[in-house]
């Protein structure tokens, strides 16, 4: 899928997620005849592509380039870095939300 591809290159990933999002968004949330559920979506997705961990992965170098940026850069872009982290803890209580996933303990402290 080109989606989780993007996340595990870093690249648009913004648009990734929302395009993840509103496709998962489509399903039921239970399982109809014949069609897939939210839940099905969201597990096969990460026992196929390790969604979460390609997830993660992107916070791990945003928050890394973050704290390598001057000072100066951060005061400009903060409001950006705001909305941005609101973008993706919405995305993860999407998925946490319509699945039966958790969280490791390394993923919780980041």
């Amino acid at each position: 899928m080109k989606c989780i591809e993007n996340l595990a290159n870093k690249t648009s990933v913004p648009q990734s997620l929302d395009l993840i999002r509103l496709i998962i968004g489509t399903y039921p949330e239970k399982k109809a005849w014949k069609k897939d559920s939210k839940r099905s979506i969201i597990e096969n997705l990460e026992s196929q592509y390790q969604l979460l961990s390609k997830f993660f992965s992107t916070l791990e170098v945003i928050r890394k380039n973050s704290n390598e940026t001057p000072l100066l850069t951060i005061n400009v872009d903060i409001q950006y870095e705001i909305d941005w982290q609101k973008h993706q803890l919405s995305f993860l209580d999407f998925i946490l939300h319509n699945s039966p996933l958790s969280l490791s303990k390394q993923q919780i402290e980041m």
